[in-house]
C-alpha cells in the first residue's frame, strides 16, 4: 500500500487514462456516472473495512492544520486502520489503545523493522528491499517494549512488507520474516501486499496468512478484464488454502482523473464496486481504503478524507455492513 512517492500516483494515472479511454470517456468530456455494480447483503467471508495511513506519522498537507494520527476520522465506519512503526524503541501501547477505545484493530505495518529500502536500479520500483543483519535483534527489542500490548485483541494483521517483488526483496528474506512473525504471534495473520505488475513473480511464503495487490485507476474491478485477471494470479500465487486475500480498494483522486471525466464523487461508485467484488468472491477477507490523508504520493493528490459528503456516505455504508458499525 504505501510507496515511494510518485511511483504509485503514476501507475494510477496510468491506467485511469487507459480505462476511460477503453469506456470512451475523452479528455475534458464530463463522464455520464461510474456504471455501479448491484450489492447484496455481505456474506460472512468478507469482515474487514477500514483505510491506510491512518497512523503512520504522515501530516496531510491539504487540511492547514498539523495532525499525523486519523483514527477518530475513520473509526465511525472501520474495525481496522493502518498503523506503522519505525524503530524498535517505538512504543506503540497508547496508540493501540486509542485504536481499541474506537473499536478498531491495527494492521500493524512492522516492515522498517525488518528491511532496509535501498537503490537498486535493476529493480522495478529503483529500490531493493534488504533483509537487515540485525532483524532478528531488533525484533526481540520491539518485544521487549511493546510485546505486552501485540494480541489478537488490538492487532488484525501484521503488514510485513509493502510490494516486496516489486522492490527486488529475495524470497528467502521474506520468508524468514513471515516465519518469524508466525512464531511470535500465530494468533495474529500476516500480510504481505504485492504491485500488480510484479505478481508473476510473486513467491508467497506458507506463513503468511494474508495477500492483497495494488492497481490503482480501475473504476470497477468486477468487470475489468486486467484486474480479474491480476486477482486470479494473485489467488495463484498462494502456498496455502488457508491465505485470503485483502483487496486494495481506490480512495484517492487526482486532479487528472478530472481530464479523463472522473470526478471525485464518482469515487464513491467505485468504493461500492470493490465491494461488490469482494462480496461476489469468497477468498477475501476483507477491503482498506488507499488512501487517507491526501498529499501522500503526490502534492495534488486527495485522500478520502478529503472526498465529497456522498463518498463519505458510501464509506459509511460499507463500514455499516462489512464491519457493523
Amino acid at each position: 500500500m504505501k510507496d515511494v512517492v510518485g511511483s504509485r500516483a503514476r501507475r494510477a494515472l496510468l491506467v485511469i487514462a487507459a480505462g476511460a479511454l477503453a469506456i470512451g470517456v475523452a479528455p475534458g468530456r464530463q463522464a455520464q456516472g461510474i456504471s455501479q455494480r448491484p450489492c447484496v447483503p455481505t456474506l460472512k467471508h468478507l469482515e474487514h473495512f477500514g483505510f491506510a495511513l491512518v497512523d503512520c506519522g504522515f501530516d496531510d498537507p491539504l487540511d492547514g492544520v498539523v495532525k499525523t494520527n486519523y483514527a477518530d476520522e475513520v473509526a465511525p465506519f472501520s474495525n481496522i486502520a493502518h498503523l506503522c512503526v519505525f524503530q524498535p524503541t517505538d512504543s506503540i501501547g497508547g496508540r493501540l489503545a486509542t485504536f481499541a477505545a474506537l473499536q478498531m484493530r491495527a494492521i500493524l505495518s512492522v516492515e522498517s523493522l525488518f528491511f532496509n529500502r535501498v537503490p537498486d536500479f535493476s529493480s522495478p520500483s529503483g529500490s531493493r528491499l534488504t533483509l537487515r543483519g540485525d532483524y532478528l535483534a531488533r525484533w526481540q527489542q520491539f518485544l521487549a517494549v511493546n510485546g505486552s500490548v501485540i494480541d489478537e485483541d488490538t492487532v488484525a494483521a501484521l503488514y510485513l512488507a509493502d510490494e516486496p517483488f516489486w522492490n527486488n526483496c529475495a524470497a528467502a528474506d521474506l520468508q524468514a520474516v513471515a516465519d518469524l512473525l508466525e512464531a511470535s504471534r500465530p494468533g495474529i495473520p500476516t500480510l504481505i501486499v504485492e504491485a500488480a505488475p510484479a505478481l508473476a513473480s510473486l513467491v508467497v511464503p506458507a506463513s503468511v496468512d494474508w495477500i492483497g495487490f495494488d492497481h490503482y485507476g480501475v473504476l470497477d474491478p468486477g468487470s475489468d478484464a486486467t484486474y480479474l485477471g491480476e486477482l486470479d494470479l494473485l489467488k495463484s500465487r498462494r502456498s496455502s488454502a488457508h491465505q485470503r486475500v485483502l483487496l486494495i480498494m481506490e480512495a484517492q483522486w487526482f486532479p487528472a482523473y478530472g481530464i479523463f471525466g472522473v470526478t471525485e464523487d464518482d469515487l464513491g461508485a467505485v468504493a461500492l464496486n470493490y465491494y461488490a467484488l469482494g462480496q461476489s468472491d469468497p477468498a477475501v477477507i476483507g477491503m482498506i481504503g488507499y488512501l487517507w490523508p491526501g498529499g501522500f504520493d503526490a502534492p495534488d493528490q486527495k485522500g478520502a478524507r478529503e472526498l465529497p459528503a456522498s463518498v463519505q456516505a458510501v464509506y459509511a455504508f460499507l463500514g455499516h455492513e462489512i464491519a457493523g458499525k
